[in-house]
């Protein structure tokens, strides 16, 4: 997210960002936040570089990428490469005078929490009655000062939930209570054991 933040200000500096940025759903708020406040687009789509390359030719952006690394500049290179996205962070850097060591705290990141649920049926999983309640709490408890995103994995057999907020406390408050009922509901037999075998 920190990388896509700066080469995007460099780009858009040497006019080169096109019709903006694309970042899948993963990607902190904060960079949205960074970005906008430079009069910069941000595009979201899922998750996955073929997501990110197909929203940035159908928006016409030339930056885009992923919160793992992945970042695809058009004018450059038209895949995610790890040599190429370090030399246009560091050359990005270099231009805008940008101090490295404060980039982490100038960026203000949103506290994000990350889990995984196995589920053998990943869309009947998420359409359980409590998961739907529970998501539905978290979403109304936390409003405008975060988001709850819950999406199927594309390559394993897991729901990923990931809860963002504007404070660790918030997180918390709100990550507590969701990831208990999704526990629960991930393996039921599991959870009737272990209440057994607790200590009095």
């Amino acid at each position: 997210d920190i990388m896509l933040w700066v080469i995007g200000k460099w780009l858009s500096k040497e006019k080169k960002i096109g019709e903006g940025v694309v970042a899948t759903v993963m990607s902190n708020k904060a960079l949205e936040e960074r970005l906008m406040s430079e009069d910069i687009p941000v595009i979201r789509c899922p998750v996955g570089d073929r997501y990110v390359l197909d929203a940035m030719r159908r928006s016409g952006a030339l930056l885009g990428g992923e919160q793992s690394g992945h970042v695809i500049a058009g004018d450059f290179v038209a895949t995610g490469d790890g040599l190429c996205s370090g030399l246009l962070f560091l050359t990005a850097c270099r231009v805008l005078g940008e101090d490295t060591s404060t980039l982490v705290d100038r960026f203000g990141r949103y506290p994000q929490l990350l889990r995984n649920f196995r589920a053998a049926d990943k869309d009947e999983f998420m359409r359980r009655g409590p998961i739907e309640e529970a998501v539905e709490n978290a979403v109304r408890e936390l409003g405008d000062l975060g988001r709850v995103l819950v999406r199927p994995s594309g390559t394993e057999p897991l729901v990923r939930v990931l809860v963002e907020a504007r404070d660790d406390v918030t997180l918390r408050s709100v990550t507590e209570p969701l990831f208990e009922i999704m526990a629960r509901e991930e393996n039921p037999d599991e959870q009737e054991r272990s209440v057994e075998v607790a200590p009095r």
